[in-house]
Formats: C-alpha cells, structure tokens, sequence
C-alpha cells in the first residue's frame, strides 16, 4: 500500500499527531494498558472483524478524524448563516477527532456456558472507570497542548464534548470523547 501525501503542517494533522501522543502516553502509564494504540478511520471504528487477533481484548485505544465544518465567531457550532449572507471563505474550521478506547467485557465465561459472575462485572466497570479517567487526562493533555502553542493555531479554541459508553457488542464495549479544535482557514487563499 502506498501512503498518500501527508500534509505535517496542517492543523488536522498537528491536532491528530498530539492527540496520539497524548492518547499513548496516559494509556501506557493504566495498571491495564490497551495493546494497540494507533490511528483508526471512520465513524464507527471496527474492532471485531480479526480472525487472528481479538483487538478488544488486547485493548483498542483509537484517534480517528471526524467530521470538518466551517466554524469561526460561533465555535463550535457550524457557521451556517454567515456562509450564506457572504462571498467571502470561512475564516476558520472546526474539526473534530473521536478518541476511544475499545476493551472486552464479560459474556459467557467458561467452557460449561456459565455466565459472568457479579466478580467479573465488578472487574469490567473497574477497568471502564480507569478508562475515563484516561480520557479526561487525554482532553486535558491536548487543552495544554494547545494552550502553548504559537502561530498558526494560537488562539484557536478546543470544546471537550461529551464522553460517552457504547453498549457490548461482540463481547465489546467502547468509551469515547469527541474533541473539536478551532483551526485558521488556509485552504481557501
């Protein structure tokens, strides 16, 4: 596969890179960390279709772009009306990134088909409070992150959004923030 230009200098990637590293460096310091850290694509991130390799169980822990809007005086929210009373380009975009972390709960435990005990629960809901915790630390680690930068994205504001909890599927369960960041429109000269 070949890997397509990667533009270093854009703030959508500047903001994907430092979320990475933030995102890798809190999970590495968990009593549990995840066992894949990267990038993913998409909405819906897929963790459950390796026929080798059961990835929540190893532990997903994911930046995945999401979605990019004009947004400027009223960030975070889409710049609607200001589009359509002007020629003008959009002077900012907002663009947002999902960071998750993917583990596996209990199902059916053992060989007899016996279901998880209220234990193994108790060990499930533990290991989802030291994953929250790890996304507020990573929320915090970008709002620093971008707090000390200069030029391009100084300035620039970060809305932390709501974190939310899938429901198991598969055997799996998501937890996840989406983050959106304020980033100066350089793509319409």
């Amino acid at each position: 596969m070949t890997l397509p230009l990667v533009v270093t200098d854009d703030p959508a990637y500047q903001f994907s890179a430092q979320a990475l590293a933030c995102l890798s460096s809190v999970t590495a310091a968990l009593p549990n960390p995840p066992g894949n850290v990267c990038y993913r694509v998409g909405g819906e991130v897929a963790h459950d279709i390796d026929m080798v390799r059961d990835l929540c169980c190893e532990g997903l822990a994911y930046v995945s772009l999401g979605d990019t809007y004009p947004s400027s005086s009223s960030f975070p929210e889409q710049d609607i009306v200001r589009q359509a009373n002007t020629i003008c380009p959009p002077p900012a975009w907002a663009q947002q990134l999902k960071l998750g972390i993917i583990r596996c709960v209990p199902v059916v435990m053992d060989d007899t088909g016996a279901m998880p005990s209220c234990t193994d629960w108790t060990l499930a809901w533990q290991q989802n409070v030291v994953d929250t915790i790890a996304l507020r630390q990573v929320a915090c680690c970008l709002r620093v992150w971008l707090v000390g930068q200069v030029g391009l994205l100084e300035g620039m504001s970060m809305v932390m959004e709501r974190q939310t909890q899938g429901t198991p599927l598969g055997g799996c369960v998501e937890r996840s923030v989406t983050i959106s960041l304020q980033q100066p429109n350089c793509d319409c000269g």
